[in-house]
């Protein structure tokens, strides 16, 4: 499929007197809530081809995605579509991001669950997508666990991405270091208003202003279909392609998460740029207290796996018992 006849947001000097925001292709997508896995992999399945799709019409055209699972189904599902995928990745268009299996809740699970996730995700993508993932991603979480910095950054991450508490939720700036109690800081950004925002959102001037940090010149909008899929569509891109030739408001570039967190790291207002401590608080509470017999089930479950792998550790140090890797 031959590209469009439209203009690419392609990089080069930006004025002195502009902005520029960086538009993040994305679309975020629930492995598990009202539907069957099942359907939330055929969803996945088709949000990559779109995504892939936009990138052959679109010059310059850039896309992030991050559950390892995700990547997997694809994998499983559709190889020749997975090794464009990888094509992509290789390429510098399509950003792994986050890196964990899924996008969980960040309030509840134990300690060990999410070194897991960084365990296993990471290396996933590592050994088959070919990427070191370095920017943690969890905007539909419901709130953020204080000791996550710590884990973070052990892990090997430098970036938090999240999106609640949001706006009218709590009093967070856009951009801040957000440190565990360890002392060690990742550089988070919140996420305004949305994580699959609207090309016409571009147009309303009370929006764009606020996707800048205090102090900074680069901005980053999430722009996509999501929550049950469906990426990037055509009039999106053919509605920011508009509003680009139009020279109205700030400038605008096809960008990944690591572009846009490579930019403000250069930017002077970084020596002052404000430090969180503690938890990321509070979204949508009453949540964490329905369906409580699934959530005493899953700490049980989480604390029997710590169990078991002590004991067998245990037994293969003064008996020679095989640990059962499989």
């Amino acid at each position: 499929m031959g590209a469009l006849a439209v203009p690419a947001l392609r990089a080069g000097p930006t004025p002195d007197h502009r902005r520029l925001l960086r538009i993040i292709g994305h679309s975020h997508v629930d492995a598990a809530w009202l539907w069957p896995w099942r359907d939330s992999a055929n969803l996945v399945l088709t949000t990559f081809r779109s995504a892939l799709d936009r990138m052959q019409e679109t010059p310059d055209f850039r896309y992030s995605h991050s559950s390892a699972m995700h990547y997997r189904w694809a994998q499983r599902a559709d190889p020749a579509m997975f090794e464009e995928i990888r094509a992509r990745v290789r390429e510098g268009r399509w950003e792994v991001v986050g890196g964990w299996p899924v996008e969980p809740d960040c309030n509840l699970p134990s300690t060990e669950s999410f070194v897991r996730h960084c365990l296993y995700g990471k290396r996933f993508c590592e050994d088959v997508l070919g990427v070191s993932v370095n920017i943690g991603f969890n905007p539909d979480s419901f709130g953020h666990a204080a000791g996550l910095p710590s884990l973070l950054k052990q892990a090997g991450y430098d970036y938090y991405v999240f999106m609640r508490p949001g706006e009218n939720e709590a009093d967070l700036p856009l951009l801040f270091w957000w440190e565990g109690p360890d002392g060690a800081r990742v550089l988070a950004l919140r996420i305004y208003r949305s994580y699959n925002a609207s090309a016409a959102d571009l147009l309303r001037r009370d929006i764009v202003d606020h996707e800048f940090a205090a102090g900074f010149q680069e901005g980053a909008f999430f722009l996509g279909v999501g929550d049950h899929g469906g990426g990037v569509t055509k009039e999106q891109i053919r509605q920011v392609l508009a509003l680009k030739a139009s020279g109205k408001g700030p400038d605008l570039r096809w960008s990944t998460l690591r572009e846009f967190f490579q930019a403000v790291e250069q930017a002077p207002a970084m020596a002052t740029l404000p430090v969180i401590k503690g938890e990321l608080q509070h979204h949508s509470r009453g949540c964490y207290s329905a369906n409580g017999a699934v959530k005493i089930l899953n700490r049980r479950a989480e604390r029997m796996l710590g169990k078991a792998e002590t004991i067998l550790v245990a037994a293969g140090l003064a008996a020679s018992h095989a640990y059962p890797k499989e």
